[in-house]
Parts: C-alpha cells; structure tokens; sequence
C-alpha cells in the first residue's frame, strides 16, 4: 500500500502501518514466499497419514487489471507448484488515491489494513481445507464454479457463495468487511441485508443462513471483546 499510493498520503499510510507492526518499508517485488516450519503441527486437523505441503508462496499482483476477486489461492500454483495466495494490490489501494485529505486516508488505509487481513484469513483457510480437510469428509471441501478472471452468473453466484468450500472463509471476510466500514455503518443486521452471500443463503440454503449469521455475530462480538481486554 505505501509503494502503491500517491505520494500526498505516502506518511499517513506508514503511520498506519507502524500500528500494525511494520517498521521497515522495502520497494515492492513482484513476489515474495513464507513457509509454515511445522504445518502439521502448526494448523489444524493433525493427521499422520498426510503428507502436508510445507510451503506457501504469496504473490502480489501489481499491474491495473480487472479482478473479481481481491485474492485467489491454487492448491498446486502454475509458476510453483505449490499452494499459493495472489493479492491483486490495485483493487486494494483504488479507494485510498481517492482521498481527499489526510484524515480520509488514514480512515481508509485503516479499512484497508482490516480487510487484508480478513482476505489473507480467508486464502489460509482454503490452505486448510485442501491440505487436511479433503483427505477427512470430500463434503467439507466441495467447491463452487468460479474463476478468478471472469464473470459469474446469476447460476454461478448462487453455487459458489452457497458452497461448503466457501462457507467459513466467506463468513471470516464478512466479519473484516463490517469490522472495517463500521464506523459509518455499524449496524450488523444491516450489513447482511446488503451481503450477496447472506442474501443467497437465506433464499437458497436457510439452515446454512442461520448457521452462517451466528458466526458472524459471534465472530464480531469476539474482535470486539478483544480490543477492550487490550
């Protein structure tokens, strides 16, 4: 984000970022790796019989293209071969060039940095489901169609958000999205009302809606809780 915006905003991002951690700013490359040591031991599902990936890579997008998706994840990468996380930056940083001064920009690199975070939850939860979940019960990683390049239909929304691949991690990005814009929108019963995933479910899956909606609240409730103890 501080190599991606203009350069009016460029202090205000790295003031943001220094809250979440970051103390040094290197120019962007066109990609970058991180590698779990013990990922059998270290995520979920344990199973000795599997042979687990120990490698993820991450890409980061730059070029100006349109994507539906903010982030995509291959269980077997075409440049690798191994799982992989690709960020598109551009549709990240689109709404903090349009800042009109230094406090919208801190508010929505704020929101930025909220929702990365919930998209990267997301990506690491279909690690999960590929690297473990597939091998204990084929119904919990059943995927939806969608391509990250190109365009869904009305059909294709409708198997993709109600899909039990997507189930959990959509409710994770869900829970960033409202975490993120609730300073202007902070009524959760709202949020869903205008959410293409909890509008499918409740037409189309009701128990899953129901399921779904408790997560979320719960979810929140939990973010919340854990900024007071802080």
């Amino acid at each position: 984000m501080v190599v991606e915006v203009d350069v009016e905003f460029i202090k205000v991002v790295k003031n943001v970022a220094r809250k979440y951690g970051v103390r040094r700013f290197v120019k962007a490359v066109p990609n970058a790796s991180v590698m779990f040591k013990k990922p059998h031991l270290d995520i979920p599902y344990a199973d000795f019989e599997i042979d687990p990936s120990d490698r993820i890579d991450l890409f980061m997008v730059f070029d100006e293209r349109e994507i539906i998706h903010n982030a995509d994840y291959d269980i077997d990468h075409p440049k690798t071969g191994n799982p992989a996380i690709t960020f598109y930056v551009s549709n990240y940083v689109r709404e903090i060039r349009e800042a009109f001064d230094e406090d919208d920009a801190i508010s929505t690199a704020e929101q930025t940095a909220t929702r990365l975070q919930a998209d990267l939850r997301h990506e690491l939860m279909h690690y999960v489901q590929d690297v473990f979940l597939q091998n204990k019960d084929e119904k919990q990683n059943k995927q939806g169609k969608m391509s990250g390049a190109g365009q869904m239909t009305p059909e294709d929304e409708i198997e993709y958000f109600t899909s039990q691949q997507e189930f959990d991690p959509t409710i994770r990005s869900e829970i960033g999205e409202f975490l993120a814009a609730r300073s202007y929108q902070p009524n959760l019963l709202r949020h869903m009302e205008q959410s293409k995933f909890f509008q499918l479910l409740k037409k189309h899956k009701p128990k899953m809606y129901v399921i779904a909606a408790k997560k979320f609240v719960s979810g929140v409730q939990r973010f919340l809780d854990s900024k007071k103890t802080k």
